[in-house]
């Protein structure tokens, strides 16, 4: 065992001051030499709620009527 295994490091970064900070703290803290480090961005998933109604040209055409509220 001459050889130490290569650590692999994982730094999330983001548009945030915090990214800086956490690379900063491994450079000064904790890094050694030959480590393997990768940064990951994540693209934020943007859930868009959508509801389609779809009517037929008959049903679209046709204009409501109020028999049930005159009671006939």
């Amino acid at each position: 065992m001459a050889d130490k295994a290569q650590r692999r490091v994982l730094i999330p970064v983001d548009e945030s001051g915090s990214t800086l900070n956490a690379i900063r703290w491994y450079l000064e803290e904790v890094s050694r030499p030959g480590d393997h480090v990768i940064l990951l961005t994540v693209v934020p998933f943007q859930v868009q709620r959508q509801t389609n109604v779809w009517v037929s040209s008959e049903e679209d055409e046709t204009p409501p009527t109020n028999e049930a509220s005159n009671g006939e």
